[in-house]
This record gives structure tokens, sequence and C-alpha cells, in this order.
């Protein structure tokens, strides 16, 4: 009877156990994104988790995508070139094919100019939320010896430089 009572008690501290492991399991599957710091989008079909320095330095490095000045021709000029160099950015970085049939993966124009739009707002967040690890103090010590003194102009406390405080040399 005692051993009947102790392996139910057993299994029942085992079930309670596989419980909690399989909910933290999930808690953790959530919060994995957020974590590891992936962004998440959409690619027609399905969510998706992408590193976001990847994509910006794909971004970068496409050879006809500028970043600085492309969203603002495509969008506030309409300049047809830069919204068609936008869009390939965008699925060129996302790694995303082109719209082609509904209920597959791929971005229309429009989806590419929306997701380059939340993606800069996501990295523009993450910069302000990010705290900058601490710089140290530049030294307040003169690190320059009398031989860099004649060749670099610095100033002296009088506010002349040293060039004009040592003597001339024949």
């Amino acid at each position: 009877m005692l051993i009947l009572i102790l392996l139910t008690s057993i299994g029942f501290l085992v079930s309670i156990l596989l419980i909690v492991l399989a909910v933290r399991s999930l808690i953790a599957r959530g919060r994995s994104h957020a974590s590891r710091g992936l962004f998440r989008f959409h690619d027609g079909k399905k969510t998706r988790e992408i590193d976001p320095i990847q994509v910006l330095i794909s971004l970068e490095e496409h050879p006809k995508f500028r970043i600085d000045l492309d969203p603002r021709r495509a969008l506030q000029d309409g300049d047809r070139e830069s919204l068609a160099n936008m869009a390939d950015a965008v699925r060129t970085a996302f790694i995303v094919p082109k719209f082609s049939v509904p209920g597959r993966p791929g971005l229309t124009t429009y989806e590419c100019v929306e997701l380059l739009a939340v993606f800069m707002l996501y990295v523009d967040m993450q910069k302000k939320s990010t705290n900058p690890p601490p710089t140290s103090q530049p030294s307040t010590e003169s690190t320059s010896t009398a031989s860099d003194a004649s060749t670099t102009p610095s100033m002296l406390d009088s506010g002349s430089s040293v060039s004009e405080a040592l003597p001339s040399t024949p």
C-alpha cells in the first residue's frame, strides 16, 4: 500500500514537472526574437525573423540603392527608379521574392516600402532604448614630446602656440 502511494505521488510530481517545463518552453519561445534582437516581419505568407544588422549591411551594400536618398526621392519626388531600387534592396535584404501569386511568399512594392519604414523605426527605437557602453574619459595629460612640440602647434595656458614659445633656431 505504501509503495502504491509513493509511486502515485512520484507520478504526480513528474507530471507537474513536465507541465512546468512545457510552459517555460512556450514562454521562452515567445521571447526568443526579442531577447535575441531579431526583427519580425511578414513575407507575404508567414511571419519570419531576421538579424537586423545583416539587413542593414545588405541595404548599405546594395549596388543601386542609397538609403539616405532613394526613400525620399521615391516617396516625396515620385521617382520611379528610386522606388524600384528601394523595393529591390528590401527584397534582397529580407530575402523575400517579388510578389507573384497570392498565397506564396513575396512582397509587393507597397509592402516593401512599408517594411522598410517599419524596419527603420525599429532600428531607431533600438538605438534609443539601448544604453551606450560607458566611454573612458580622455586623458588630460600631454603625450607629446619635445620633438613633437616643434611640429605640432598646440595651445599653452597663455593662449599662444607651442611653436611661438620655443626659441627660434638658426
